[in-house]
């Protein structure tokens, strides 16, 4: 398996189309699917994809901040968490473990705001 240095990486979409700001986790081999609230993301949509195409993921390795794609309302220097559809939200969901700080707020579900991953941003 070849090494991957830059961040990027594009997958195979499974059978639901994914959006720019989701979380993504492997699915079915090497396809990606919107991450549940288990925090098994290996990183976010950079772009929109259609169900059985190809999206470009930013990992959760790569520097940098996040845009990704809120559950609800956050207000920016909130603590985020996974939540579900591969959002994220301002309140833990069971044994959800942080993942970044919003760096922007969000107003309603689907608004896609900059997040800083933090220390357990390899959820």
């Amino acid at each position: 398996m070849a090494q991957n240095d830059s961040g990027f990486k594009a997958f195979a979409v499974g059978a639901s189309a994914l959006s720019v700001g989701q979380r993504v986790a492997l699915s079915s081999g090497l396809a990606v699917a919107a991450d549940a609230t288990n925090g098994n993301a290996i990183g976010v949509a950079i772009g929109d994809a259609a169900a059985s195409g190809i999206v470009t993921v930013k990992l959760n390795t790569a520097p940098g901040t996040f845009e990704m794609k809120a559950g609800g309302a956050i207000t920016a220097g909130a603590v985020v968490y996974p939540a579900a559809s591969g959002k994220i939200g301002a309140s833990s969901v069971s044994s959800n473990v942080k993942i970044g700080i919003a760096l922007e707020a969000a107003t309603a579900d689907g608004d896609v705001i900059e997040v800083a991953l933090g220390v357990n941003a390899h959820s």
